[in-house]
């Protein structure tokens, strides 16, 4: 059975489940709630969360506070938190990071977020013109705006489940200093699942720069995407940006 590391929060929760619904039998056989049972759940998740539409479902997340914002209103599992708990485990954690991904089901805290989704216009196919190297914007005013797109790869640690996927995005800032995302793509890639993604996208929108960020597996992609040029017929102009500088 393969083994699966399990962070604090799906620990306490496999421990209460299992206060709850363990079992036995007239034979003495005894069981409950285990890592593997906790895998599978977490893949069905993903896979309601990922085709909701399609199978007719609704998917509710929530976290430890009841208002799903703060303790103003109390907590979830009263037995298991309150304020002091809380304040201990951020001062154990000591990264607002972890503690929201971990506790509060948000990868990213409100304190680091530099766009807002709800502050975010979204274009439709008819507004966006691709030509060689530009993209012709045409807003609701009618005014029409230039972007120079480049993609941008955030290449994810490994190709494993439970890692993050790899993600490459094709933006830029028109001459008012507007941004935009036009296109992007994701999955659990190796190198040449990357590679090809970024080849569709230049291929796409006509363009030659890439930015790629070099952490980890990261960091040999600028040479793998350069020697792909010859197969690809496109050369790429990679701008690569190391995390530890």
């Amino acid at each position: 059975m393969k083994k699966i590391e399990l962070n604090p929060t799906l620990q306490d929760w496999i421990e209460y489940l299992n206060s709850k619904y363990c079992w036995s039998n007239e034979s003495g056989a005894t069981g409950g709630i285990t890592p593997a049972v906790i895998e599978l759940l977490l893949i069905a998740n993903g896979y309601l969360k990922e085709n909701e539409y399609d199978l007719g479902v609704a998917i509710f997340e929530r976290n430890i506070y009841k208002n799903g914002s703060n303790s103003k209103d109390g907590y979830l599992w009263e037995e298991r938190f309150d304020d002091d708990t809380v304040k201990n485990i951020q001062k154990k954690l000591n990264s607002h990071r972890r503690f929201a991904s971990q506790y509060l089901n948000r990868i990213i805290t409100e304190e680091e977020q530099v766009f807002k989704m709800e502050e975010a216009n979204w274009l439709v196919p008819s507004m966006v013109e691709i030509q060689p190297g530009l993209v012709i914007v045409t807003h609701s005013d009618g005014k029409k705006l230039k972007v120079r797109p480049i993609i941008c790869v955030d290449p994810a640690a490994s190709t494993h489940k439970t890692n993050d996927r790899t993600a490459v995005a094709v933006g830029g800032v028109d001459e008012a200093m507007n941004l935009y995302v036009f296109d992007w793509k994701a999955g659990f890639w190796n190198s040449r699942d990357t590679t090809k993604a970024v080849y569709d996208l230049a291929k796409k929108y006509s363009t030659a720069r890439v930015y790629v960020e070099r952490n980890g597996v990261g960091a040999y992609l600028p040479d793998i995407l350069k020697d792909a040029a010859s197969t690809q017929g496109k050369v790429l102009y990679i701008i690569d940006h190391n995390v530890d500088r």
